[in-house]
């Protein structure tokens, strides 16, 4: 059988632009900053240190929780294992071996829905989420500790999909791991991740380091919270509702920023804009950046489900099926429909996609679709 490669060259220099970008912005904030260079090197050196010592720790934990939910036996000591869960486990040895990777990656179905009692250490922590919040809406992840990779499914989406359209979404998780997302978003993060912090600091010191500073930011919150309250009143929006409460937080984010922009104008602050405006500016950029390369690797993943399946329109059906999924929560659901397809629905899924870290589903299967013995272009 004809090994799949996870990486194209496409791919590889995708990576190395998401990097240059990543880096200049970072280099950028750092220059505007003016830090001495042995306290921006101090600075940075301290933050990547935390993050190498807490990310570890939770990827640990996770794999460890991941390990055990798979562990668990029945009173005759026998491992308990749902019919799904050895579909999905042999479905990732096929995969494993179709991409020739080193180790098979752990697959769970994760359908348990009972708490864990007993543990209440971190890895006892990412067990419960695993039964109980990660279970509430169709999902699946991949995730990777050093060599060590896991593929989850939990059960609304296995409820949800049919056995074709699962596999398609096994392999998708599975291309994931293969191309090494795990190890190249960490990378990007070590890049950004001081930039935001120490712009972050920035902008703190700067807001406490006056009453006249104080005073603005405190006012601009207050701007920020009564705008969202009037949008809230006006729309009949719903906080219990997670779209309408994201809506709601980005409302009063816009607001309260530009009414610190506009106070520190008006009362003669300048220190207090280029602060918060270097953070604000440092951290969206990075974050759309990250969120545009998130994107790409989506798009990739889809390419290697496609070629390992041999069925692009599984997984293809499988997204609808799970945006479907997704939108009956909504009070006005209706069933989706076929998009109009032309040029202008087309850029306004473009412009709608810039703060997702997912593309939209039409996109998605739109190049699925278009696999059939064509190049899968992931631009």
């Amino acid at each position: 059988m004809k090994r799949l490669r996870a990486n194209t060259l496409k791919d590889h220099w995708d990576f190395l632009l998401h990097i240059g970008v990543t880096g200049g912005i970072a280099a950028g904030a750092f220059f505007a900053l003016g830090f001495p260079p042995i306290l921006t090197g101090l600075a940075i050196a301290g933050t990547l240190g935390i993050k190498f010592g807490l990310g570890p720790m939770i990827s640990r934990a996770m794999h460890k929780a991941i390990s055990e939910e798979r562990s668990e036996t029945d009173l005759n000591g026998n491992p308990r294992k749902h019919p799904l869960a050895r579909k999905i486990e042999g479905w990732v040895e096929e995969f494993t071996r179709r991409l020739d990777l080193d180790q098979t990656p752990q697959s769970l179905f994760a359908n348990k829905t009972h708490p864990v009692y007993g543990d209440k250490g971190l890895t006892g922590i990412f067990r419960n989420m695993l039964r109980e919040e990660y279970n509430k809406k169709a999902n699946a992840f991949a995730f990777k500790h050093e060599e060590h990779g896991s593929v989850v499914v939990n059960g609304p989406i296995a409820r949800e999909l049919d056995e074709r359209e699962l596999r398609g979404v096994v392999a998708h998780e599975v291309g994931h791991i293969a191309a090494g997302h795990h190890v190249k978003r960490d990378f990007l993060s070590y890049l950004s991740t001081p930039a935001i912090l120490l712009t972050g600091l920035n902008a703190v010191v700067t807001t406490f380091s006056s009453w006249k500073n104080f005073g603005l930011f405190y006012a601009a919150n207050v701007i920020g919270g009564i705008a969202g309250g009037l949008v809230k009143i006006g729309m009949g929006l719903d906080e219990e509702i997670p779209q309408e409460k994201e809506f709601l937080k980005n409302t009063k984010s816009v607001v309260r920023n530009l009414a610190i922009a506009g106070l520190s104008v008006a009362f003669g602050a300048p220190d207090m804009l280029l602060a918060q405006g270097l953070n604000y500016f440092t951290t969206k950029a990075l974050s759309l950046s990250g969120k545009h390369y998130s994107r790409r690797k989506e798009f990739q993943a889809d390419r290697i489900a496609a070629e390992l399946t041999g069925d692009p329109g599984a997984l293809s059906d499988g997204l609808h099926r799970i945006m479907d999924h997704y939108k009956r929560d909504n009070l006005d659901y209706k069933p989706q429909k076929m998009r109009e397809d032309n040029m202008i629905t087309k850029v306004f899924e473009r412009i709608a996609d810039i703060g997702k870290t997912h593309p939209n589903v039409y996109r998605r299967s739109e190049k699925l679709l278009g696999m059939n013995g064509a190049p899968f272009d992931i631009a």
